[in-house]
């Protein structure tokens, strides 16, 4: 009988020891991201058999994937040894190592992101299915365990959300990037309102790499796959820009685009006519000349070279004002600044934004639409605007001002200054749209003037 009972009791010692044994098992989390975009999927390690290396494939659609980049180390190997290496095999299947130079066991958790490219015409709510296979769990004896692995999918859309950056009104959105999600995402960065699980995931945008520039001027810009999933100035700083319309989420690069018109206004640069050649020669005054003495007619885009003198002069640098005509004054500038005689460089202008009275206002976001490419040294200035959320952004033909003057509420008719080098560039050749936001965050629309001061 105690033989038995010390049988029984084996077995219950042994009974209790295999059901605390974890079965070790390799787990694909799901990922999420806009169609076009670098996404990481994370793969996470249960390891219960003291799992030394392993190995595994991901398997996943070529069509709906385009690119899958090298394996980064997760989170559950911040302090140790281990490293995570991965390379294509054939288009469709990546294969994933992770493993460790002094055979310590893994530790279990988050063990790699694997950074995907999604296609550019997948629509959001789509699902892209990864597949995990041909496993290896490896122990420091060399000997390779069972385990369970279990496959996921990632999920088209940024954030759940069809818009990244909405995020206003608080917690629900609106379908759209404005103003309005300008200044509460910047009062969320500030910790002024809390932050919810719609500012971590529709707003997570930043920090984000630019892809390219589209012919109409926004850029596209390319989430940070590693980001980290929180709310923070970098994500403000995005959102202000997809407010302002001169950018856009995306992580596919634009169309090749072919230069049009022309590519040089350095002063005094007008030949080759219509493009000119980034320097000044003795080519531009021959044709300066014979522009001057009516052998050839000046267009506007040479007008807006040529046309350099009589200049002032600051220091050594002539500046090219102008005087509404090409004559024999700007041929004897540009022959002493093609000989190295003197340096020619525009000099700073001024537009002014003014609203058509008081307007009270905590903040208003202003996009400028026309801006000459030829236009340099541009800086936009609002004596309202704080913190360093607020500014301007500029490319190609597109200035979008942001600025918030919260807690202050401000009630003027100035709303910015933009100062820029170049050739005069009449207002009336630019379109400007301007919102502005009172202290309960509702927009309306101003009707704003440019003006030469």
């Amino acid at each position: 009988m105690m033989r038995a009972r010390l049988s029984l009791a084996l077995a219950a010692t042994l009974l209790v020891a295999a059901s605390a044994h974890a079965v070790s098992s390799l787990t694909v989390g799901a990922a999420q991201g806009p169609a076009g975009s670098s996404v990481n999927v994370p793969v996470s390690l249960t390891n219960g058999d003291g799992i030394t290396a392993v190995q595994f494939d991901l398997v996943y659609s070529t069509t709906d994937i385009t690119t899958v980049g090298t394996a980064i180390e997760g989170s559950a190997l911040a302090s140790t040894d281990h490293d995570a290496d991965s390379n294509v095999l054939f288009a469709g299947r990546v294969r994933v190592l992770v493993l460790s130079n002094s055979l310590a066991a893994i530790p279990s958790g988050n063990i790699a992101l694997v950074p995907m490219t999604l296609a550019g015409g997948l629509a959001n709510g789509a699902t892209v299915a990864i597949a995990i296979d041909n496993v290896e769990m490896v122990k420091p004896d060399t000997s390779i365990v069972g385990g369970t692995t279990t496959g996921s999918s990632i999920t088209v859309g940024a954030g759940g959300c069809a818009v990244p950056g909405d995020i206003a009104p608080d917690g629900t959105g609106n379908g759209a990037v404005s103003l309005t999600d300008f200044l509460l995402a910047r009062s969320k960065a500030l910790q002024r309102v809390a932050t919810n699980a719609r500012d971590t995931s529709c707003g997570n945008v930043g920090p984000a790499t630019p892809v390219c520039t589209l012919p109409n001027g926004k850029v596209r810009n390319c989430p940070d796959p590693a980001r980290p999933a929180t709310f923070s100035l970098s994500d403000v700083l995005v959102i202000r820009k997809l407010a302002l319309q001169v950018a856009e989420i995306s992580c596919t690069a634009c169309a090749p685009e072919v230069p049009a018109g022309r590519i040089s206004y350095v002063p005094g640069d007008v030949a080759p006519r219509g493009v000119g050649s980034g320097a000044v020669d003795i080519a531009d005054v021959v044709v300066t000349l014979r522009m001057a003495v009516g052998l050839e007619t000046a267009t506007a885009a040479d007008m807006l070279a040529a046309d350099i003198a009589p200049g002032d002069m600051s220091g050594s640098d002539r500046l090219a004002t102008g005087n509404g005509r090409i004559d024999i004054g700007d041929v004897v500038v540009m022959l002493r600044t093609a000989v190295g005689l003197e340096h020619l460089t525009w000099p700073q202008r001024t537009l002014v934004a003014r609203a058509p009275g008081p307007t009270s206002r905590i903040g208003f976001a202003m996009t400028i639409s026309g801006w000459p490419a030829w236009a340099t040294d541009v800086t936009v200035e609002s004596a309202d605007c704080s913190g360093p959320e607020s500014g301007a952004d500029i490319s190609g033909p597109l200035v979008g001002v942001a600025c918030a003057t919260d807690p202050q509420v401000v009630d003027d008719a100035q709303l910015a200054t933009i100062r820029y080098r170049g050739p005069a560039i009449d207002p009336s050749t630019l379109a400007v749209t301007t919102t502005v936001a009172d202290a309960a965050l509702e927009e309306s629309a101003v009707a704003v003037t440019l003006t030469s001061p």
